[in-house]
């Protein structure tokens, strides 16, 4: 097992030979294989991971304001533009 702190540098070592493969997020390791053709993703899913938020028992009005952003940021594609300009922001995706 090898560790890396950028993902391009782990596809290196993906495509170099030194490693055998690359565990990564779907949206980063998409952006990836586009920019590395030789590269593919697999069909299988390792693990998923899911986020939460929590409010105080009760504040329904805090939680329905809270499903009411995200619903709106999800029908705008926000979520994926932050996304997406995250992972550029952090140079884990080529340009």
């Amino acid at each position: 097992m090898i560790q890396q702190k950028k993902y391009l540098a782990a596809a290196e070592d993906v495509k170099s030979g030194k490693a055998d493969c690359l565990v990564m997020d779907e949206l980063p390791a998409q952006e990836l294989v586009k920019a590395n053709p030789e590269l593919k993703i697999l069909d299988e899913e390792l693990f998923t991971d899911v986020y939460s938020m929590a409010v105080q028992k009760g504040n329904t009005e805090l939680l329905d304001k809270i499903n009411e952003v995200l619903q709106k940021l999800m029908d705008e594609g926000k979520i994926e533009e932050f996304t997406m300009n995250h992972i550029a922001a952090s140079g884990e995706a080529a340009e």
